[in-house]
């Protein structure tokens, strides 16, 4: 059949401000937009980027979360990232009061440290965190959890802010088995899309994980498992949010120059990745 994609470069929005990075892929899915990104994900048109972290949200030793980190400034693994954990651990607490305040407190946080308007109630708060974080169970460690494979949480995003991304999704994506797989990269983009939600953003994009020294050590995924993964991801959270206000667009990032040859070339892999055949199947 015939899929509705639409193909090549697309105006960067002004919010956004100036940039190369630019949309070059959409597909509409359930009155959203799911499609490609190419060029620096810090200056990605999104107003949240997921940035790939480990279980305590720490800085970790990919390309890409150094990127975000080098821009998004010293408060993002050195501030952020602890008032999250200390948050997310309380919110996990089984004295639902406590859980509760402490909600409403993260959603202070972010109001405050984003300016974005977050729009839910303490409870639908934890209970979002609660999906976004127990892709599989979180473990205890010492006196905070550590997030397990899969799991995500929204932070301020410091300076990038000048370029209209107000959020950081800090995603933990180390392999819960001897490497990443299709379904692992699925739950990274998954939770990364409730955590986005969770703070009132509208789009998401998401970087191309698992493909860079993750790879090159070989725990890590091919350009195309790791596409076929994230439409999986963005499709299992649209097909899931029923009711809710979902986000409006869900973007995968991949650090190449944008043009309209390169525009084509995304159409290439994504039917090599057997994308255009599970979208086709989705449609039916």
């Amino acid at each position: 059949m015939s899929l509705p994609f639409r193909e090549g470069l697309q105006p960067r929005e002004p919010r956004f401000g100036v940039g190369e990075s630019q949309r070059v892929w959409e597909y509409p899915y359930r009155g959203s937009l799911i499609g490609v990104n190419l060029g620096d994900i810090a200056a990605a048109p999104t107003e949240a980027i997921m940035c790939p972290t480990t279980p305590w949200l720490r800085l970790g030793g990919g390309a890409v979360e150094r990127r975000i980190a080098s821009v998004a400034g010293d408060k993002l693994f050195g501030t952020y990232n602890k008032k999250v954990i200390q948050l997310l651990t309380r919110m996990r607490s089984e004295n639902t009061k406590e859980a509760l305040e402490a909600a409403a407190q993260f959603s202070q946080f972010l109001t405050e440290e984003t300016g974005m308007k977050i729009g839910k109630t303490p409870q639908e708060i934890r209970d979002d965190t609660l999906v976004a974080t127990t892709m599989q169970d979180l473990e205890i460690v010492g006196e905070h959890v550590a997030i397990c494979s899969g799991g995500s949480m929204p932070a301020p995003s410091g300076n990038l802010a000048e370029k209209g991304i107000r959020v950081v999704i800090l995603t933990n994506v180390t392999p819960p088995g001897d490497r990443m797989t299709v379904e692992d990269m699925a739950q990274f983009t998954f939770s990364a899309s409730i955590a986005a939600n969770m703070t009132g953003a509208d789009s998401l994009t998401v970087p191309a994980v698992g493909t860079g020294f993750a790879a090159d050590a070989g725990v890590g995924l091919s350009l195309e498992e790791s596409m076929a993964g994230f439409f999986k991801g963005a499709t299992d959270y649209l097909d899931q949010s029923r009711d809710r206000n979902p986000l409006k667009r869900i973007d995968f990032n991949m650090y190449a120059r944008p043009s309209g040859e390169s525009a084509s070339h995304v159409t290439e892999m994504l039917s090599s990745a057997g994308v255009l055949n599970f979208l086709a199947g989705k449609a039916q």
